[in-house]
C-alpha cells in the first residue's frame, strides 16, 4: 500500500491512476487532476483537494474525513459508502455523483452543486447545505436531521422516507419534491416553496410552516398537529384525511382546498380563506373560525361542535347534516346556505344572517336567534323547540 502522508503532490500526474487503498492523509492535492482515478478505499483524511478534478473518479469506501474540497469537481464521481464527515465541499460540483450510503455528517456543502446526485440512505445530519443546488437529487431514506437547507434548491428532489427532523430550511425551494412518509417533525420551512410537492403521510408535527407555499401540494394523511401554518398558501392543496389538531392556520389561504375527513379539532383558522373548499366529514370541534371565509364551501356532515364561527362567511355553504351544536355563529353570514338536517341545538345565531337559508329538518332546539335575519329562510320540519328569538325575527317559510 502506497503511503504519502503530509506530502505536496500538487504537480503529480494522477489522471486515471490506480490509487486503490493509497494513504494520502493531510496531503496537498490542490488543483491536481485525479479524473477517472481509482481511489477506492483510499485514506484521504485531512487532504487538501481544493480545486481538484475528481470527475468520474472512483472513491467508493474512501475516507475523506475533514478533507478540504472547496470548488472541487466530482461530477459523475462514485463515492458509495465514502466517509466525508466534517469534510468541506463548499461550491464543489457533484453533478450526477453517486454518494449512496455516504457519510456527510457535519459536512460543509454550502453552495455546492448536487444536481442529479444520488444520496440515497446517506447521512447528512447537521450538514450545511445552505444555498446548495439539489435539484432532482435522490435523497430517499437520507438522514438530514438538523441539516441547514436555508435557501437551498430541491426542486423535483426525492425525499421519500427521509428524516428531516428539526431541519432548518427557510426560503428553500422544493417544488414538485417527493416527501412521502418523510419525517419533518419540528422542521422550520418558513417561507419555503413546496408548490405541487407530495407529502402524503408525512409527519409535520410542531413544524414551523409560516408563510409556506403549498399550492396544489398533496398532504393526504399528513400529520400537522400543532404546526404553524399562519399565512400559508394552500390553494387547491389536498389535505384530505390530514391531522391538523391545534394547528395555527390564521390568515391561511385554502381556497378550493380538499379537507375532506381532515381533523382540525381546536385549530385556529381566524380570518382564513376557505371559499369553495371541500370539508365534508371534517372534524372542526372547538375550532376557531372567527372571521373566516367559507363562502360556497362544502361542509356536509362536518363536525363543528362548539366551534367559534363569529362573523364567519358561510354564504352559499353546504352544511347538510353538519353538527353545529353549541357553536357560536354570532354575526355569521349564512345567506342561501344549505343547512338541511343540520344540528344547531344550543347554537348562538345572534345577529346572524340566514336570508334564503335552507333549514329543512334542522335542529334549532335551544338556539339563540335574537336579531337573526331569517328572511325567506326555509323552515320545513325545523325543530324550533326552546328557540330564543325576538319579535323582530322574520321566520318566514
Amino acid at each position: 500500500m502506497d503511503t504519502y502522508i503530509n506530502r505536496d503532490l500538487r504537480n503529480a500526474a494522477l489522471s486515471s491512476a490506480d490509487l486503490h487503498g493509497v494513504v494520502l492523509c493531510d496531503t496537498d492535492l490542490r488543483d491536481v487532476d485525479l479524473s477517472n482515478a481509482n481511489l477506492s478505499k483510499a485514506n484521504l483524511i485531512g487532504a487538501g483537494l481544493t480545486g481538484a478534478n475528481l470527475n468520474d473518479a472512483n472513491l467508493s469506501g474512501a475516507n475523506l474525513c475533514s478533507a478540504v474540497l472547496h470548488n472541487a469537481k466530482l461530477n459523475n464521481a462514485t463515492l458509495i459508502g465514502a466517509d466525508l464527515h466534517n469534510a468541506s465541499l463548499r461550491m464543489a460540483s457533484l453533478r450526477n455523483a453517486n454518494l449512496s450510503s455516504a457519510s456527510l455528517h457535519n459536512g460543509d456543502l454550502q453552495d455546492a452543486i448536487l444536481v442529479g446526485a444520488v444520496l440515497r440512505n446517506s447521512n447528512l445530519q447537521d450538514a450545511n447545505l445552505r444555498g446548495a443546488d439539489l435539484r432532482a437529487t435522490d435523497l430517499i431514506g437520507a438522514n438530514l436531521i438538523g441539516a441547514d437547507l436555508f435557501g437551498a434548491d430541491l426542486c423535483g428532489t426525492s425525499l421519500n422516507g427521509a428524516n428531516l427532523w428539526k431541519v432548518y430550511a427557510p426560503f428553500a425551494t422544493m417544488r414538485w419534491a417527493q416527501l412521502r412518509s418523510a419525517n419533518l417533525w419540528s422542521a422550520d420551512l418558513t417561507n419555503a416553496d413546496l408548490e405541487n410537492a407530495v407529502l402524503v403521510s408525512a409527519s409535520l408535527i410542531d413544524a414551523n410552516l409560516r408563510s409556506i407555499i403549498l399550492r396544489n401540494a398533496n398532504l393526504n394523511g399528513a400529520n400537522l398537529t400543532n404546526a404553524n401554518l399562519r399565512d400559508a398558501k394552500l390553494q387547491d392543496a389536498n389535505l384530505s384525511n390530514a391531522t391538523l389538531r391545534w394547528a395555527n392556520l390564521r390568515n391561511a389561504k385554502l381556497t378550493c382546498a380538499d379537507l375532506r375527513s381532515a381533523d382540525l379539532s381546536g385549530a385556529s383558522l381566524m380570518h382564513a380563506t376557505l371559499c369553495g373548499s371541500a370539508l365534508g366529514g371534517a372534524i372542526l370541534h372547538s375550532a376557531n373560525l372567527y372571521g373566516a371565509d367559507l363562502g360556497g364551501a362544502d361542509l356536509n356532515d362536518a363536525n363543528l361542535v362548539s366551534a367559534d364561527l363569529t362573523s364567519t362567511n358561510l354564504s352559499h355553504a353546504i352544511l347538510c347534516g353538519a353538527d353545529l351544536a353549541g357553536a357560536n355563529l354570532l354575526g355569521a353570514d349564512l345567506t342561501n346556505a344549505n343547512l338541511t338536517g343540520a344540528n344547531l341545538a344550543g347554537a348562538s345565531l345572534f345577529c346572524a344572517v340566514l336570508r334564503g337559508a335552507n333549514l329543512t329538518g334542522a335542529n334549532l332546539n335551544g338556539a339563540n336567534l335574537i336579531a337573526a335575519d331569517l328572511t325567506d329562510a326555509i323552515l320545513n320540519g325545523t325543530d324550533l323547540t326552546n328557540t330564543i328569538y325576538d319579535k323582530n325575527n322574520s321566520k318566514e317559510e
